[in-house]
């Protein structure tokens, strides 16, 4: 768990910012690589959210999750 021990500074922040987790130009180069693969789809960007089973999600949970900014959740 990354709440137990000291934080080793090689290995960066303990809690990084996760509202660009993924470097742009990596998504850049994925979306342009897609297109030169010839792919008919348009290849989307979103928040996935998962929620612990073993229940589905309520509507009301859906709508909530909405609003805070999922996507999909599953």
């Amino acid at each position: 768990s990354p709440l137990r021990g000291p934080n080793d500074e090689r290995f960066g922040v303990r809690f990084p910012a996760m509202s660009d987790a993924y470097d742009r130009d990596m998504r850049q180069k994925a979306h342009s690589t897609w297109k030169q693969m010839g792919e008919q789809s348009e290849l989307q960007e979103g928040t996935y959210v998962m929620v612990a089973g073993p229940n589905y999600e309520t509507v009301a949970e859906c709508h909530l999750l909405q609003k805070l900014g999922a996507d999909a959740v599953g």
